[in-house]
């Protein structure tokens, strides 16, 4: 039984719940996000359909794997086992966190291992769509200075966040899809329209982190480019595209989109407070720093009287708070394994890989900045798998690659 078509599709759904279903949108009907509620309401849409992707690949074993997929066995096998270890500790929220944020996201990627890479352009082609939707959500927040779904906090410069919790992943969810788009996702006639839409919606968002980066992907699109230049025009679009950036520079300026940028500057206390956080890590005892806090709002209180009333803005000490040294080690283990292919041919990706590590938003709560994360690194360990594939057959039949591509 072919069973592609089946296993296609609920990956599709999957990205679809991931990247439309942020935690402000659930928590209108069900505890997601929030303390409290039903322990059942804390596992993301997307998460229920994991059991069902993961029986189809299963089920369709003897077909093969389009790419390596060792270390996503080795991570899944950890993730399961971190997971049921918290679980068993008591710790049931974090282990349904992890559930969303890790779990999923790399049986994700396993099922897709078994599409031909066709398949996986076209579903990835809808993680970018729904990305730029997005960013028509952003630019409608931002010029009515109104968030459109419910928030919490407060901040003394308005940042629009589209249909997620904060202005970081909605930023952080642009640079994903500038990073895919730059990678020959979609074809080369707009690519460079998308980049540039993109990081005007990062630049709408006022995020520092986020816009850095993506001025660090349209760079390397233009001085080292992902997808070859083969013909004049893409010489030209390439040529017209640095000539429009200061002019999209211009227009965020003049519409006030760094306002907060300007006025609190590249490098303020709340960017400080991401690693003055590990300071905190000195106040615990030793069964504390093993086996996590007891009552994570008492961490929480330390970490903020640190940082100068600042949230928690690292990953891994909110791990340590929550569940102790161990699991976030094991934590950080997984992600190294899970991501270790797309690292090692990819420079641009550990970047972002980085950049994400020192922020709770990126890899210590519910949200869909590492699913994102994790289809980045995919497309890259893919495509190096297609170009060596490639050059193989070019070698048995002495045809150019460029000429078989």
């Amino acid at each position: 039984m072919d069973l592609e078509g089946p296993i296609a599709f609920l990956c599709g759904a999957t990205i679809l719940l991931t990247f439309t279903l942020g935690a402000p949108i659930l928590d209108l009907f069900m505890p997601y996000a929030v303390s409290g509620g039903n322990f059942l309401a804390k596992f993301h849409p997307a998460s229920w359909l994991a059991p069902l992707l993961l029986l189809l690949v299963w089920e369709d074993y003897a077909v093969g794997w389009q790419v390596p997929v060792g270390h996503l066995t080795w991570g899944i096998g950890l993730l399961g086992s971190l997971i049921l270890w918290l679980a068993m500790r008591g710790k049931g929220a974090l282990a349904a966190t992890f559930i969303d944020i890790y779990l999923v996201p790399a049986i994700l990627l396993l099922a897709l291992s078994r599409l031909p890479t066709e398949r996986v352009r076209s579903l990835l082609k809808l993680f970018i769509a729904l990305a730029a939707f997005n960013v028509f959500i952003v630019a409608i927040e931002f010029a009515s200075q109104r968030a459109l779904l419910p928030r919490e906090g407060y901040e003394p410069f308005f940042r629009p966040a589209g249909v997620f919790a904060h202005p970081i992943m909605a930023g952080s969810l642009f640079y994903c899809a500038m990073f895919l788009t730059s990678r020959g996702v979609v074809s080369s006639g707009i690519m460079r329209a998308l980049m540039l839409f993109f990081l005007v919606g990062i630049a709408l968002c006022r995020v520092r982190g986020p816009l850095l980066v993506g001025g660090l992907i349209f760079l390397m699109n233009i001085v080292s480019p992902a997808v070859p230049r083969r013909r004049m025009s893409d010489y030209v679009l390439d040529f017209g595209l640095v000539l429009l950036a200061p002019v999209a520079i211009l227009v965020a300026f003049s519409s006030d989109a760094f306002d907060r940028i300007v006025a609190l500057g590249i490098w303020d206390q709340s960017a400080q407070s991401r690693y003055t956080i590990l300071d905190t890590i000195h106040l615990l005892n030793g069964h504390q720093f093993w086996n996590g806090v007891d009552g994570y709002d008492v961490g929480k209180f330390l970490a903020t009287q640190l940082t100068g009333d600042q949230q928690i803005e690292n990953a891994l000490v909110s791990v340590i708070l929550q569940a102790g040294f161990p699991a976030a080690l094991m934590m950080a283990i997984c992600l190294l394994i899970v991501h270790a292919p797309a690292m090692r041919h990819s420079l641009t990706f550990v970047v972002i890989l980085v950049v994400i590590a020192t922020t709770t938003l990126g890899f210590g709560a519910k949200n869909m900045i590492p699913a994102a994360i994790a289809l980045c690194g995919y497309w890259v360990q893919r495509q190096f798998v297609e170009q060596r594939r490639r050059r193989a057959q070019a070698a048995r039949t002495g045809v150019k690659p460029n000429e078989m591509a």
